[in-house]
């Protein structure tokens, strides 16, 4: 990916990293309601995930940001600029409610989240202008969810929505580094914003 990029561009100014999904969205078809899909979620609680399981959902939804990282880093580096974005999620985050079943992804993507704040602290200690941030975008409609009835649709963000605020943290006058934003990226913007001016 990184050579093909690199042939096509000649440079690789932005990382997104969005790989990611639960067990549930790996093992099982499409569900037709919310409620289905919080039955199927209850098949996974910490009781009957196997470690092959905790090591597969942590091999795409940690380990796959952690090798593509590894991989554009040196070249970022001598570009002398870059910006990685981290899509996480708030299951990873403890001020937030999840829900049975979660224990897997909710776990790896804590370990994503603390990983992007300590590699940020670790590139600004070495006076390297590289920016990385996490995004926790909230429900996002993505295919698992296609069968889902419209009420229920409703209740996640198309894509779309979040290319706004993947822009707004790319924005080089955003000097935001080593942060998670939420959803609600307004809020998170103007928290950071006026903390860099204090």
């Amino acid at each position: 990916m990184v050579k093909q990029t690199l042939s096509l561009f000649g440079r690789i100014d932005v990382l997104i990293n969005n790989a990611g999904g639960p067990l549930a969205g790996v093992r099982t078809i499409a569900p037709h309601s919310q409620d289905e899909f919080f039955e199927i979620m209850s098949q996974y609680t910490f009781e009957n995930v196997s470690e092959a399981d905790f090591a597969s959902i942590f091999a795409v939804n940690f380990y796959g940001h952690l090798n593509c990282i590894k991989a554009v880093l040196p070249i970022m580096k001598e570009q002398g600029a870059g910006n990685i974005i981290n899509i996480t999620s708030k299951s990873g985050m403890m001020k937030y409610g999840v829900v049975p079943g979660m224990i897997a992804y909710g776990s790896a993507k804590a370990a994503l989240t603390r990983f992007t704040e300590v590699l940020a602290f670790e590139l600004i200690c070495s006076g390297s202008p590289i920016r990385i941030n996490a995004l926790s975008p909230g429900m996002v409609a993505v295919s698992y969810h296609e069968n889902l009835p419209p009420e229920d649709k409703a209740l996640f963000r198309p894509p779309e929505d979040i290319r706004m605020s993947l822009l707004k943290i790319l924005d080089g006058n955003n000097p935001a580094n080593g942060e998670t934003f939420t959803e609600d990226y307004t809020t998170w913007h103007e928290e950071v914003s006026a903390s860099y001016q204090q």
